[in-house]
């Protein structure tokens, strides 16, 4: 059994949510999946964003790298509600266990494996991390930037002023509830890859970079 420290939930398709963690004693990150290998549904999942629960569970390496944290939960028991609430609190569980935290331009982060072109950040199958989650304190403010889909629906992102063109990159968010109007400079921040993905047979697929959540001071 390991404590688990819930540092992100993010709502997917089918009305699912995806649980991020850090195994406490294990000092790794994990995706808290049910006993069968699947995300839960939204209303049936207990986990909170700053819980700690006692877990057992087993890794499973149905997923390529970088997605290698997805871990099915065999049984569970809440220890402490909302321990942490803040981001001085997750700071120093982070790194009172020793998970890596980056600091500085976003292109440093997951081992400078990500890719840069004119709007986004990705990694590709020749330059892939062995984690497809980590954590940032930001160099500069993400600024709120929704788009429009042309079915009437919005494309949650935020905007990111980098590169030497200082040009805006823009990066989905996937945290529940509506985009922030502005994540200030020096916030925790947990970036997460999305799926393997090509936007058409041409290109080739890559994993886009995302923010699952931030904690605010």
């Amino acid at each position: 059994m390991s404590k688990i420290l819930i540092v992100s939930k993010t709502r997917m398709k089918d009305s699912r949510v995806c649980v991020g963690g850090v195994d406490l004693d294990q000092n790794l990150s994990v995706r808290l999946l049910n006993v069968n290998g699947y995300h839960e549904k939204e209303t049936e999942c207990p986990y909170e964003v700053g819980d700690i629960w006692d877990c057992v569970y087993v890794r499973n390496s149905r997923r390529p790298a970088p997605h290698l944290e997805d871990s099915n939960v065999s049984s569970r028991m809440l220890v402490e509600k909302a321990s942490c609430n803040t981001s001085t609190a997750f700071l120093d569980q982070l790194d009172k266990h020793g998970i890596c935290v980056f600091r500085g331009p976003l292109i440093n982060c997951f081992d400078n494996c990500l890719t840069e072109d004119n709007y986004c950040f990705y990694v590709s199958k020749d330059k892939t991390p062995n984690y497809s989650t980590c954590f940032w304190v930001n160099d500069k403010p993400l600024r709120k930037n929704d788009l429009c889909n042309v079915d009437g629906s919005i494309k949650k992102r935020l905007a990111y002023m980098s590169g030497f063109s200082m040009r805006n990159k823009y990066i989905p968010y996937v945290g529940l509830g509506d985009t922030p109007d502005i994540i200030p400079e020096d916030t925790l921040i947990r970036l997460s890859l999305a799926h393997w993905w090509s936007k058409d047979g041409e290109t080739e697929e890559r994993c886009y970079l995302q923010v699952s959540g931030f904690y605010l001071k």
